[in-house]
C-alpha cells in the first residue's frame, strides 16, 4: 500500500512475567515500541536523504501477537495480497473524490 506498511517482527528473547529482578541495570528494554520507533527513525532519515523531502510517520501502530502457524500463514497471505486492494481503499485519493469529498485533481487543482 502506498500509505502504510505491514511487517512481521520476530522477537527471539524469552518473555518473563515481570516478577524477576534484573541484576544487570544496563540492559536495554527492547520492547516493540522501541523497535518500531527505531525503524521509523532510520527509515525517515533514509527517505529524507534520498528524496530531499521531510517525511512524517503516523503517530501509532497496530500490533498483533501471532500465536499459531495457521495464524502466521493467514497474516502472510494478507500482507502479500494487501497492495491489490489499494484500488478500493477509502484512503485512495481516487475513491476519496468519488465519494464527493474535496480532493486535488492530478493537475493539483481543488475539485
Amino acid at each position: 500500500m502506498p500509505n502504510h506498511i505491514h511487517g512481521i517482527i520476530i522477537i527471539n528473547n524469552p518473555v518473563g512475567t515481570g516478577h524477576a529482578l534484573s541484576f544487570n541495570k544496563n540492559t536495554k528494554n527492547n520492547n516493540l515500541s522501541d523497535i518500531i520507533g527505531s525503524f521509523k527513525s532510520a527509515a525517515s532519515k533514509q527517505i529524507s536523504q534520498l528524496n530531499n523531502i521531510s517525511f512524517v510517520w503516523q503517530r501509532s501502530f497496530h500490533d498483533h501477537i501471532i500465536r499459531t502457524t495457521h495464524s502466521l500463514k493467514n497474516i502472510r497471505e494478507y500482507i502479500i495480497n494487501n497492495p491489490g486492494t489499494w484500488d478500493n481503499d477509502e484512503n485512495n485519493i481516487v475513491n476519496y473524490c468519488i465519494k464527493g469529498k474535496a480532493c486535488l485533481a492530478p493537475t493539483g487543482q481543488l475539485q
